[in-house]
């Protein structure tokens, strides 16, 4: 990966999105508060998500799961949200850029892809980008 004709990172697509990438989880559950309560106690940082869970920055979705079985908390979907490789070259590059484009709704403060740690993309499915067509 370059930043302003320098080497930031150099490793292979998988790596790179596994170190730039926090772990975040996608968690469904109907005693969502009682949930949100224990992951927060054990150093989770726990958000709304627009699709009506919650995202969980910190623990891994096995950790998540095991919490949540440990306190009898039902949870009916839990699934890792993963970075896509832009994502990670924009966290990678931020302070290598020359020229940033503005007045996407992206750029609006608060927006998600602006979070730490949080994915831009909405839990459901991908489309791909050209360039993770490219890299394929």
């Amino acid at each position: 990966m370059v930043g302003r004709g320098r080497l930031i990172a150099d490793a292979p697509v998988a790596e790179l999105i596994a170190a730039g990438s926090p772990a975040v989880t996608y968690v469904r559950a109907p005693r969502a508060d009682d949930l949100r309560a224990r992951l927060e106690e054990h150093g989770a940082r726990v958000d709304p998500d627009p699709a009506g869970g919650w995202r969980v920055v910190g623990p891994d979705a096995a950790k998540v799961g095991e919490l949540a079985a440990r306190h009898a908390l039902a949870v009916h979907e839990l699934r890792p949200l993963r970075s896509s490789l832009e994502d990670v070259y924009r966290r990678l590059t931020a302070a290598s850029v020359e020229h940033r484009a503005v007045g996407h709704p992206a750029d609006a403060p608060g927006h998600p892809a602006h979070a730490p740690g949080h994915p831009a993309d909405a839990p459901g499915p991908r489309s791909d980008t050209p360039l993770q067509e490219a890299i394929r």
